[in-house]
């Protein structure tokens, strides 16, 4: 017996760190698509940096989002963009101004909501570490995509340990353009006003419909 557990033992010690670093990994992946497949409503603050060795400075944006499956309000500034799925409100405040079309994906476009409802399917993880933000112990999770033609070539995640939320993305795309989201202030499951996802123009806004 003391054989059979020295052999066990020297077993469980040979298991390569890449082996055990990869079942950590998948581990932390699937924790987190349990998480996000029982949300079914976010709320957030929001920050946006976008960089690129083409831009003279780092373009800033923050503002409020509203996330429910598919559907989504962002509110950043003069701008106002809105989607039911089916879709999509664009109003300009500082030209008074509302565009209406229909919604399609864009592929060259990374989108927060659809991120969170495919990130298992369309990525995998290539590294795991972990960090401390503001004194929050946090996952870091390196994906590449599952798709070698993807327009994204690689995202970060900064994953909240304590209940496996992400509270900051910085995404690299074929242009070698990088993004980075910060998400504060998140409310997980809260009430949501039905018309959170429609917009309703106020007379004299100039409408323009491009549905078709």
């Amino acid at each position: 017996m003391k054989y059979g557990l020295g052999i066990l033992f020297a077993l469980i010690l040979t298991i390569p760190r890449s082996d055990i670093a990869a079942q950590d990994a998948t581990t932390v992946l699937g924790d987190l698509r349990s998480t996000y497949d029982a949300i079914t409503g976010l709320k957030a603050d929001f920050s946006q940096t976008m960089n690129s060795e083409y831009m003279n400075e780092p373009q800033e944006t923050s503002g409020t989002l509203v996330l429910m499956g598919d559907k989504y309000r962002v509110e950043a500034g003069v701008q106002t963009i809105v989607t039911d799925g089916e879709f999509t409100w664009v109003y300009n405040a500082a030209e008074d101004q509302l565009i209406i079309n229909d919604y399609e994906e864009d592929e060259t476009t990374f989108s927060i909501s659809d991120f969170f409802q495919t990130f298992d399917e369309r990525y995998t993880v290539q590294d795991l570490t972990s960090t401390s933000t503001d004194g929050v112990e946090h996952h870091i999770l390196a994906l590449t995509p599952t798709d070698p033609a993807s327009f994204f070539t690689g995202v970060t995640l900064w994953v909240r340990a304590t209940d496996n939320i992400i509270t900051r993305l910085q995404i690299m795309d074929a242009n070698e353009t990088e993004m980075t989201f910060g998400l504060d202030e998140i409310q997980i499951n809260p009430e949501i006003a039905p018309d959170s996802f429609s917009f309703t123009p106020d007379d004299g806004t100039d409408v323009v419909d491009l549905r078709s």
